[in-house]
């Protein structure tokens, strides 16, 4: 059986979910035929995550930049996944990140085009479940939720897996579905417990003071900017501490240049705010979480999980996060931590100065590493696995 991996996104999660789930698929026997770009073979993302696995992955560098507008991004995505199919004939495909690509297909299905082959098994991972937040009234989330019910009974997809607690229970409440829709874990690895002190001495951080931080994609989208605002103002109300902001990851432009600006320049001269500006590994990802008093998940306007909590909660570690969407939906039901508006820098502020304050225990600590096991790398591979796993027993009977 040949699986296609379709997956030109390689910054950000993109790849080292991928890195994840694979030798869960090379456990089967199947061939692996990776579709993305040849900048993303390049990167350092595929050096940290795919590399391992190179001489077992067929690689086809077929994919290629999109255009910048929405729509149009999910029509070159959906335009080129069929080229890829096409080209490489494969038995079964993971679309690896569906979002943009469920609508156009979805449309094309509802208006009669079909250019995909009938009965090939298509698994689809979505990550920006918005639509079905109770906030998104608009006209536009209407229409998206009336096609994501439509596909979810007339396909293409034999398997959706929903990255956001609350665009699942919108799926699984739409009557007559076709398709099979999943919760999929968001992969961490539950390596063995470490503490602060041996987290941050494998990360290189100070001991000599509490550590609030944020890791990953270091950029205006996940409301770094506002955490900034939010450490500054914190400082000021604070005056006797010596507590560090640390943000760890590929900065964008958009921080880099705020950092540069006054007061932020001399917090970072001082050392009140580390900046670590690289790419981290997955185990990096978790030393850090480990590392840190207090992690922060401060996305402004974000559907689907935030993989921040998850280490954190690997790490057994508290979080501080949006009261928005999925994240707060999250962090309220498996007690995580704590949420607040990141839109309002005084509340905010004050959010911070609160969860430094407030007890965290052992059983604390062995709650959310409890609920952290949903999301182990093993339990990722098994879900993803699953519908490939089943032809493969019914192939061989």
């Amino acid at each position: 059986m040949k699986l296609l991996l379709y997956q030109p996104n390689h910054t950000g999660h993109h790849y080292a979910y991928l890195g994840a789930m694979l030798p869960g698929l090379l456990e089967l026997p199947v061939e692996l035929v990776l579709a993305t770009t040849r900048v993303g073979v390049e990167s350092e993302e595929f050096a940290c995550s795919l590399s391992p696995y190179r001489d077992r992955l067929r690689i086809e560098t077929c994919c290629t930049p999109p255009p910048k507008s929405s729509w149009r991004n999910g029509c070159h995505r959906a335009q080129e996944l069929v080229a890829a199919v096409k080209a490489i004939k494969p038995d079964h495909v993971f679309v690896l990140y569906g979002d943009g690509i469920w609508q156009v297909l979805g449309t094309w299905s509802l208006l009669g085009y079909r250019p995909l082959p009938r009965g090939l098994p298509i698994e689809a991972w979505l990550y920006r479940g918005g639509f079905a937040y109770e906030r998104c009234r608009g006209l536009g989330s209407w229409l998206k939720r009336w096609l994501f019910s439509k596909i979810l009974r007339q396909g293409p997809f034999a398997v959706m897996h929903l990255d956001d607690e609350i665009t699942f229970e919108f799926a699984q409440s739409v009557s007559r579905r076709v398709a099979k829709v999943v919760l999929t874990p968001n992969p961490v690895e539950l390596w063995p417990q470490i503490t602060r002190q041996e987290g941050r001495a494998m990360a290189g951080l100070p001991d000599d003071a509490r550590l609030i931080g944020c890791t990953g994609m270091i950029d205006g989208r996940k409301g770094v900017d506002l955490l900034l605002r939010a450490f500054r103002r914190y400082v000021e109300s604070v005056q006797s501490s010596s507590d560090r902001l640390v943000l760890a990851g590929p900065h964008h432009e958009q921080i880099k240049r705020l950092l540069d600006e006054q007061p932020y320049r001399a917090m970072l001269e001082g050392g009140r705010i580390i900046s670590v500006d690289r790419y981290l590994t997955m185990r990096e990802m978790y030393n850090y979480a480990a590392a840190f008093d207090l992690t922060v998940a401060c996305y402004p306007n974000h559907s689907g999980r935030s993989s921040l909590i998850l280490w954190a909660a690997a790490a057994g570690r508290p979080s501080l996060g949006t009261s928005e969407g999925c994240i707060g939906y999250v962090i309220e039901q498996n007690e995580l931590g704590w949420t607040c508006d990141v839109q309002d820098i005084e509340g905010f502020s004050r959010a911070i100065i609160d969860a430094l304050g407030s007890c965290w225990s052992e059983q604390d600590a062995a709650r959310v590493r409890q609920y952290a096991e949903f999301h182990s790398f093993g339990n990722y591979r098994r879900v993803a696995t699953g519908l490939l796993r089943e032809r493969l027993e019914m192939a061989s009977d």
